[in-house]
């Protein structure tokens, strides 16, 4: 595979990461993938030279994904998500009718470390009640969300949206397994429904104001006609 390229420049290049593709291969030894399954790979090969991953998405995860071309750049950028200087927005479909607007400071922690600061702002796009029964009701209620995290925890979105009480479709570790296999019936895949669709940020070697966007699958596609709306009125 190759990746769609979205920006590119002397100092970095944004790609379309589609789901099932890791930015990085594992940290940890003991867990392998193929080639194929590794962002790094895929886009040193297909650009014939080194890149430098400078943020991440989780596997499961698709959307806007920045990743550096010289070692200087991977700094520079790595400072404006430190400082939190790059706007991220994401769109979700999640179980339940969730509120018009809503923020959720609440700390989180990884394996074997202490919680700390973790801030997601979400506000709801629209909703749907399909005819799918479940173990409470007969028909069941969905949310798309469009949600920007100020921090930039470990399935930062994911667990908070879960804390809520309104998991992600699609999300087999922190989401609800009767409704996911709702949305795999309809898709006809497993697939989460979490996207980063942009960064904005001030480019830190032109210094001029930049949005970068992700393009909709047919899996959002045939979402948001389910949902009778525009993705691209809903992606301003």
């Amino acid at each position: 595979m190759v990746f769609r390229i979205l920006y590119q420049s002397p100092e970095f290049v944004a790609v379309d990461k589609p789901y099932g593709i890791h930015v990085h291969p594992p940290e940890d030894p003991r867990f392998r993938i193929s080639k194929g399954e590794n962002g790094l790979a895929i886009l040193r090969d297909q650009l014939g030279q080194y890149v430098y991953p400078v943020h991440r998405l989780d596997r499961s995860t698709s959307g806007v994904l920045l990743y550096a071309l010289t070692s200087e750049a991977a700094g520079q950028i790595g400072k404006l998500f430190m400082a939190r200087e790059i706007e991220k927005t994401y769109f979700a479909v999640v179980r339940g009718a969730c509120p018009v607007d809503g923020e959720i400071d609440s700390p989180l922690a990884e394996e074997g470390k202490d919680p700390v600061e973790a801030r997601t702002i979400y506000s709801r796009v629209g909703t749907i009640e399909l005819p799918w029964k479940n173990d409470r009701f007969e028909t069941s209620r969905y949310s798309l969300v469009r949600v920007n995290p100020v921090t930039g925890r470990y399935h930062q979105i994911r667990r908070h949206l879960r804390r809520a009480n309104y998991p992600l479709i699609g999300d087999v570790v922190h989401g609800d397994g009767e409704h996911n296999r709702h949305w795999r019936t309809e898709i006809g895949r497993p697939y989460l429904f979490l996207k980063c669709y942009s960064l904005r940020f001030r480019n830190p070697f032109t210094n001029e104001e930049q949005t970068i966007r992700s393009l909709w699958n047919s899996e959002w596609l045939r979402t948001f006609d389910r949902f009778g709306i525009c993705p691209y009125e809903s992606g301003k």
